[in-house]
């Protein structure tokens, strides 16, 4: 029988990825991207580093997510 994934599987999945985003969004705005490491996204978050990689196919992938969510109007106002 296949795997099949559900709505609570799809439901964990991205409360996973908005942690790691959330994480790395902060490490961005207290550290700069230099910061940004996938251990140190996985630490901050309490997600293992393997859900990194479950959740974005590479670190570049993570890394233009992160920025675009940065560059937003609406989180540029809430960081200032």
């Amino acid at each position: 029988m296949a795997y099949r994934s559900t709505d609570k599987t799809h439901a964990h999945m991205a409360q996973q990825r908005e942690k790691l985003l959330s994480a790395a969004r902060e490490i961005v705005t207290n550290n700069g991207f230099s910061a940004l490491t996938i251990v140190a996204i996985a630490r901050r978050s309490g997600l293992a580093v393997s859900s990194v990689y479950k959740n974005f196919k590479s670190k570049d992938q993570l890394l233009l997510q992160v920025y675009s969510d940065l560059t937003n109007n609406d989180l540029l106002l809430d960081l200032a």
